[in-house]
């Protein structure tokens, strides 16, 4: 069963000089946005479970170099349909919580969204940070990796 915990996940990686970071688009009935790692966490699985079953069903990985631990946090309300295997009203909205988390991979490893079971995404692409926030929809993605970005050139 589904919690009301969300966990976005930024993937980057070391290219020579520059950080490079891991986009994917929604398929259209999904929204067709871009945006990072992200999904819900079943009640049977801890955070890095979570994170972890996230990485390989969205991009077939389960190698990472590091993870850099919540560092943002927010709410959101979203009015789903079926949500938590129960069906709720058009009207009824739930308070979603949203943890964001950041992989370091290496530069070599290779992304598959095609086995998916989910066909969540039509396509992914490695962008710097600046081309990932003109992408991105949602301003707390774009928070999110504004905060990432902090981070990473502190830790420089």
């Amino acid at each position: 069963m589904r919690l009301p915990i969300q966990l976005q996940i930024i993937i980057f990686r070391k290219n020579q000089d520059t950080t490079e970071y891991l986009l994917l688009k929604r398929t259209e009935e999904k929204g067709g946005f871009w945006q990072g790692v992200s999904g819900g966490l079943e009640s049977e699985e801890n955070v890095m479970q979570g994170i972890k079953r996230e990485l390989f069903e969205e991009i077939g990985i389960n190698e990472t170099k590091r993870i850099i631990d919540k560092f943002h946090f927010f709410q959101f309300e979203d009015k789903i349909t079926s949500f938590f295997e129960k069906k709720v009203s058009d009207t009824e909205k739930i308070i979603l919580s949203e943890y964001v988390f950041a992989v370091e991979i290496n530069s070599n490893i290779i992304i598959d969204i095609d086995k998916n079971p989910c066909k969540e995404h039509t396509e992914y692409k490695w962008v710097e940070f600046d081309e990932a926030i003109n992408l991105l929809y949602w301003q707390n993605n774009k928070d999110g990796f504004t905060k990432l970005k902090k981070i990473l050139d502190e830790a420089k």
